[in-house]
């Protein structure tokens, strides 16, 4: 990440990261829930207990993904054995593009269910950034694990990333993953203490934290700053074109890399949970429509939210959380 002094350069646009795709797995044979895939898997015993049903979901996620991993996974899936059905605007549709659009259009909805073996699994399309399934843990059992664990692995190879599977609404608290380059699913084992890892992200994120804070504007230089309240008054801000080479640079930076297995078993789970809150920060960073913004969140944005979400994940990693 930046320069070859180690500075980051606010303001230079980097080139995104590029994508490898596997092949899309078309026409590939009839899945049974009798037959598992012959690969190095866990077992359902390793796993029963994560799965006890306690009223919430498990969560299948690929993170760092795009409209193009949306397009990919959705082409595959509606092109398997597995049965699945895709909702638009209440709608059936067979297109993938249809079902994408809606990730940038607030007036529009789309969700998929897909059955397997007995177990649904469902998608709301909530951001194109991650492609997130839920299912009810109750649904599987140890004749159909195998078949999740096929699902899973066509899901892995159709985007091209590794799959989490999660504690509801919970990426930091991952249960097993599908691991794309070995072929296999191992249990997430996260460390208590801070690893070599952790002092890594911790320097990229110091350096990144000094730069951004050394382009903030306090909020009574901006204009148009009247009427905000107190607290918004006294926070500083990014301008239009720093906030965008901030989020360009964070998008392609080494910081936070979820994809990444190394990242859920090398880094705590306080310091894991830190990076996502900032990572969502700059997903808001990246909307310029206050009021697209606004609809989102169900509240009028504040700078503070961001800056609160910098401090902590600087607190995480024991980082001054002051610029002298």
């Amino acid at each position: 990440m930046g320069d070859s002094t180690g500075k980051l350069s606010i303001g230079k646009t980097y080139p995104t990261t590029d994508i490898a795709f596997a092949e899309l797995g078309m026409g590939e044979p009839a899945i049974t829930c009798a037959t598992p895939e012959a690969l190095k898997m866990i077992s359902y015993a390793d796993i029963e207990k994560a799965f006890e049903t306690d009223g919430s979901w498990r969560d299948l996620y690929a993170f760092e993904t795009t409209e193009d991993h949306w397009r990919s996974f959705l082409t595959t899936v509606l092109q398997s054995n597995w049965p699945a059905q895709l909702i638009v605007n209440d709608r059936p549709v067979n297109q993938p593009d249809v079902a994408v659009k809606t990730l940038r259009d607030l007036e529009s909805h789309a969700s998929l269910s897909i059955d397997v073996c007995g177990a649904e699994l469902k998608s709301y399309f909530f951001t194109d950034d991650q492609i997130e399934l839920d299912l009810v843990p109750a649904e599987i059992n140890e004749t159909n694990f195998p078949s999740l664990l096929e699902f899973i692995a066509l899901m892995a190879r159709s985007t091209g990333r590794n799959v989490f599977v999660t504690e509801e609404n919970s990426p930091s608290r991952g249960i097993f993953v599908y691991n794309l380059e070995a072929g296999s699913a191992s249990l997430i084992t996260r460390t208590s203490e801070s690893t070599e890892l952790s002092r890594s992200v911790g320097q990229s994120l110091h350096l990144f934290a000094s730069q951004l804070r050394r382009c903030r504007r306090h909020a009574s230089a901006i204009e148009n700053a009247d009427g905000r309240n107190a607290i918004t008054t006294s926070t500083f801000e990014l301008s239009e074109s720093d906030a965008i080479a901030a989020v360009n640079e964070w998008k392609t930076g080494a910081i936070f890399r979820p994809n990444q297995i190394q990242w859920h078993t090398q880094l705590t789970e306080g310091e894991f949970l830190t990076l996502n809150e900032l990572d969502v920060g700059f997903s808001y960073m990246s909307i310029s429509d206050v009021d697209l913004l606004t609809e989102i969140l169900g509240a009028s944005p504040m700078p503070l939210h961001f800056w609160a979400r910098l401090e902590l994940a600087c607190r995480a990693f024991g980082i001054p959380t002051r610029e002298d």
